[in-house]
């Protein structure tokens, strides 16, 4: 089951600094939640509480407290021991109402406690069978005013005229120790009619609980001041709980288990020295659950540890976060917590066993800082060679290249129109028609187009030339003088290269837009002017028959012989022939001319795109030489560097054993705490043997954690009671103890 830590920061702060001591119980299912107290609502007292619960139906919680851990019993926030009595309600009087407005006062306090916040939240509502159904306030401002709620209230379930016959047949003498025998017969009618006025009028006081008695009114709770206290206190608490749900509503499913464990720093000397002597009732044990709007599901732990004055205080610490992650891991498994009592819990372990567990990390930790006392030795022996002035040259004097281009599916020729057409302006087909879909795609591609180039110098400048701009080869520490001079030559080269480089707007596409629409105008009056085949063929025709019909008269005055008469028609013909050959060399020219537009159209889109291209490379250049610029101005700000890699390196290795060292003082702080034996005596000598350092490369820079615990093993010990086993994955836990603490009112 996921177990959810719920901890003020400062808690989980500690166990931070004992995590290297805690790894085995990582992994447990067991994660903290920040606890803000301060918080408004759920969301805002426990923020990542639904991150970690997310896919998780079954958890539990452990919400851990120093509230008030300087008293006897910090989950009693409202400290109603201190104006409350456990005197026996026994009478309507203006006791019994303080006593109900003290205990109203308390619930009202109880509403500032967080841990009544988060009870509301993490447990279910209680449902509270019987409740009031007045302004539990109003009914509450004297003891007047809550006898005659009573009366009214046990009075509206009664049959008041059968009630009036009985009294005035059977009882009407005995009437006179309530009202004056005048006026019984007044008062009946009253009673008859519910006329509340009238009888408050006659009855005051006692007298009213009493009439109802002497009536055989209600039952035997009518009378009883017990049970309508714990009436009040119910409907106030509903009233409260209802308040607190609608401030503090989890959306999340709620808990299986709800453990509070509170740590406690006083001394209990006197307060248990006191429970030795007092006899003991069971029905005084204190009721801070009560009071203090805690639901009954919760169960109460406390721990006691030293305050932070004292010299074992980071020994305590340790415990306690061992003993919380035990308790996270097993919580009520032994069912030894029973509600509304409150328990003391402690650790018995092993001290030995825990100073060695501490003895073997300072170990392995020093083995680590000899390691890289090691490494820096290496590194501060070692000599870089010089580089050579080809080498040199070949690393940080070549040219670098920025490119700017646009995408592949924009080159000239997907917005160029085909050239391929007939003799006639629909053969093969409409060539208006065909223009027009073509200009429409060309146009859209082109407009796509114009976008590319601004895309291709963004890309240039962010992506391409971040990359290459700047040289971190640490060779560069390594160049001599000449080297040097070398390069400034080359950045001066560049810089006036740059400056001398012109460039220009990328383009402009109003110009490019009227080029493209005078050469499809052109285009377009150019298919106007040609004739589609059928009318090219009618008037063909027509042409030929006219010319033919010119030559009758010829025919017909050489008919006289047949000799010249087909004369004539040979001439006719050969004359109509030619006719028909000029008609097609005119058609061939109408169609080359159509072509040349064409042509021309293709011609000024390749100038458009030559003329954008032109642009980038300009561009592609100016961002080259820039870059290079920026390169060599790099490589000699490198190369007056005092650090080579080796330095860097033998920086950082002393920056990380500087903080293992501190890591290592700190478990030796640690380890006096529980012991005064040295590291040395705690191990064997085939524990100092087999001791390897940490396996971490520590010439990065990073953050790096020294836990011990590779590999552990788990141990069987008593939880919470004699025979109930668990396994803890810490060999120096002996055993968890608990014991219920003595808190009588």
């Amino acid at each position: 089951m996921l177990t959810v830590i719920i901890a003020e920061n400062h808690i989980i702060e500690q166990y931070k600094e004992n995590r290297m001591l805690l790894t085995p119980f990582e992994n447990r299912e067991t994660v903290f939640c920040r606890w803000n107290c301060e918080g408004e609502s759920i969301d805002e007292m426990l923020p990542d509480l639904k991150n970690i619960i997310s896919f998780n139906t079954n958890w539990r919680a452990v919400i851990v407290t120093e509230n008030n851990k300087n008293k006897i019993n910090p989950f009693d926030y409202v400290g109603y021991s201190d104006y409350i009595g456990k005197s026996a309600k026994t009478d309507f009087n203006e006791n019994y109402i303080k006593s109900c407005k003290d205990m109203f006062r308390c619930f009202e306090k109880s509403l500032e406690n967080p841990l009544t916040k988060l009870s509301s939240a993490l447990c279910e509502a209680p449902f509270f069978a019987e409740k009031i159904d007045a302004d539990i306030d109003e009914i509450t401002q004297n003891s007047e005013k809550l006898l005659q709620y009573i009366f009214r209230k046990s009075l509206n379930a009664v049959n008041t005229r059968r009630l009036a016959v009985e009294l005035r047949k059977y009882r009407s003498e005995q009437l006179s120790v309530f009202v004056d025998e005048a006026a019984v017969e007044n008062f009946l009618t009253a009673v008859t009619e519910k006329d509340y006025s009238v009888i408050f009028e006659m009855l005051s006081g006692k007298k009213l609980i009493s009439f109802l008695e002497f009536a055989k009114i209600g039952s035997c709770t009518t009378y009883d001041p017990g049970y309508w206290f714990a009436l009040l206190e119910n409907t106030k608490k509903s009233q409260l709980f209802e308040k607190l749900k609608e401030d503090y509503c989890i959306s999340i499913p709620i808990p299986d288990e709800v453990l509070y464990v509170g740590l406690r720093t006083c001394d209990t000397q006197l307060h248990d020295t006191r429970n030795i002597w007092r006899e003991k009732n069971e029905a005084d044990y204190a009721e801070f659950v009560r009071y203090n709007l805690y639901n009954e599901n919760i169960r109460f732990l406390l721990y006691d540890m030293e305050g932070e004055e004292s010299n074992n205080i980071a020994a305590e610490v340790l415990k306690f976060q061992v003993l919380l992650q035990i308790v996270a891991m097993h919580g009520n498994s032994a069912f030894s917590i029973t509600k509304n009592k409150v328990y003391i819990v402690d650790m018995e372990y092993n001290k030995r066993e825990l100073n060695r567990t501490i003895a073997k990390l300072i170990a392995k930790q020093k083995v680590t800082a000899a390691q890289i006392n090691e490494e820096i030795y290496l590194l501060k022996s070692k000599k870089e060679p010089e580089l050579d002035n080809r080498t040199a040259r070949m690393i940080f004097e070549s040219d670098v290249r920025i490119p700017v281009e646009t995408g592949k599916e924009f080159i000239p020729g997907n917005m160029k129109a085909d050239c391929k057409i007939g003799l006639s302006r629909d053969c093969p087909e409409d060539e208006l028609l065909k223009w027009e879909d073509r200009y429409y795609e060309i146009k859209k591609l082109f407009k796509r187009f114009l976008r590319e180039p601004r895309r291709a110098v963004k890309k240039a400048c962010t992506v391409d030339f971040k990359e290459k701009n700047l040289v971190s080869d640490m060779r560069a520490i390594g160049l001599n003088e000449n080297q040097k001079e070398d390069i400034a030559i080359k950045l001066e080269e560049e810089e006036h290269s740059m400056v001398n480089t012109v460039t220009s707007p990328i383009y402009d596409t109003s110009r490019f837009t009227e080029e493209m629409e005078n050469a499809s105008k052109e285009i377009k009056r150019g298919i106007a002017q040609r004739m589609t085949r059928k009318k090219t063929v009618t008037c063909g025709l027509i042409a030929m028959l006219a010319y033919f019909i010119g030559f009758l008269p010829l025919i017909f005055s050489n008919i006289n012989t047949m000799k010249s008469f087909l004369f004539s028609f040979l001439v006719a013909g050969v004359v109509i022939a030619i006719f028909a050959v000029c008609g097609f060399v005119h058609l061939f020219n109408l169609r080359r001319e159509q072509a040349d537009r064409i042509r021309h159209f293709n011609k000024v889109m390749d100038g458009i795109c030559s003329e954008i291209k032109a642009s980038l490379a300009t561009f592609s250049e100016y961002l080259s030489h820039a870059c290079m610029v920026m390169r060599e101005r790099s490589v000699l700000r490198l190369a007056e560097t005092k650090e080579t890699e080796d330095v860097t390196k033998i920086r950082r290795l002393r920056y990380n054993r500087a903080k293992l060292e501190k890591e290592i003082d700190k478990n030796y702080q640690l380890l006096k705490t529980f012991s005064d034996e040295q590291v040395e005596s705690l191990l064997t000598e085939d524990e100092k043997k087999n001791i390897v350092p940490y396996n971490y490369d520590y010439a990065v820079q990073g953050k790096y954690e020294y836990a011990f615990f590779e590999n552990y093993t788990f141990k069987e010990i008593d939880y919470m009671q004699k025979g109930f086993k668990v396994e803890v994955p810490m060999p120096c836990v002996e055993e968890i103890i608990l014991k219920r603490e003595e808190l009588y009112d």
